[in-house]
């Protein structure tokens, strides 16, 4: 000591991050306490193992779905990777038939594999399926393996087409034009109510305009005598990538005859729309649903005269 001196020192708050990695992955830094200074950023990544998918973390008990976070320390941190190995099956199919299993969508362990079965209603047959936007031919049945999530789409066709007991026709239109989704068979004879559901593709639906969609349908083609279908209900589905269905609204139905059948369309009753020969009747509906993968339109009626 030969002259005067000034010793400071100085301390930094220390604070712990706890990381848990749950079965199916591990994490950098690896699982285990690690102390960071206050006010430092730590950094956390998820990495799951073969056959798992992170799904969240949680940080405090606080849900978090980033794979890779930043973590300011102001306080002890407990962060929990959470990991899952089941994977979603979407699956759907066009007029004229059906799948076994049915539409929906359905969840499996990875490497799992499902058989699905498409069956063609009456004077119908199964044409090919759409894997995940890719025709993959016509197998019947066809074995998904669950490595992914996956979208199943089964394609049939009419063997009669513009023939047999069935009406009416449904059109929707895209913003261009009307798309031609087929005849729907609601025919029977004794007057019973028939219930059919069309899958519509969101491509095909035109939301542009103040989030409307319009379809139409009409009764029967050219070259017939007669035909007359009774309407007794309608409705429209927005679906969206879990398979949830959501109603959408319907605000206007116009008969070209009869001029505004709105209330006739909207409950399930005896108050019924009568629509003739080559007649049409404009639907319009609300789509208030922005996430919608698909749509599903619902027709129940019956057709009871067709020459």
């Amino acid at each position: 000591m030969n002259s005067d001196h000034m010793l400071e020192a100085h301390f930094a708050k220390l604070y712990t991050l706890t990381v848990v990695a749950y079965e199916g992955g591990t994490t950098d830094p690896p699982p285990g306490s690690h102390q960071y200074k206050e006010g430092t950023t730590a950094w956390v990544d998820a990495i799951p193992y073969t056959g798992y998918r992170f799904e969240y973390w949680l940080i405090n008990g606080i849900r978090i779905e980033w794979k890779s976070i930043g973590i300011t320390m102001y306080t002890n941190i407990l962060a929990e990777a959470h990991f899952d190995n089941h994977y979603n099956l979407y699956i759907s199919s066009s007029l004229w038939g059906r799948t076994d299993p049915y539409d929906g969508t359905y969840t499996y362990e990875y490497g799992e594999s499902v058989t699905v079965t498409a069956i063609p209603w009456d004077d119908c047959a199964f044409d090919y399926w759409v894997l995940d936007g890719v025709n993959v031919g016509n197998a019947n049945p066809i074995a998904i393996t669950m490595d992914a999530d996956h979208e199943l789409k089964a394609y049939f066709h009419d063997l009669n087409p513009g023939g047999g007991d069935s009406c009416p026709t449904l059109f929707v239109w895209n913003g261009t034009v009307y798309v031609d989704y087929g005849v729907i068979d609601i025919h029977n004879p004794t007057g019973e109510d028939i219930v059919r559901e069309v899958p519509i593709l969101k491509e095909d639906v035109d939301v542009s305009s103040n989030y409307k969609a319009k379809f139409r349908l009409r009764e029967g083609w050219e070259g017939l005598n007669f035909s007359e279908s009774l309407i007794d209900q309608v409705k429209l589905y927005a679906v969206d990538s879990q398979g949830n269905h959501y109603l959408c609204p319907l605000v206007k139905a116009e008969h070209s005859r009869l001029g505004n059948v709105l209330p006739q369309l909207i409950a399930s009753d005896d108050y019924k729309v009568q629509i003739l020969l080559l007649e049409t009747i404009d639907l319009t509906f609300i789509v208030p649903y922005q996430n919608a993968q698909g749509f599903t339109f619902t027709i129940e009626g019956c057709n009871m005269f067709k020459q």
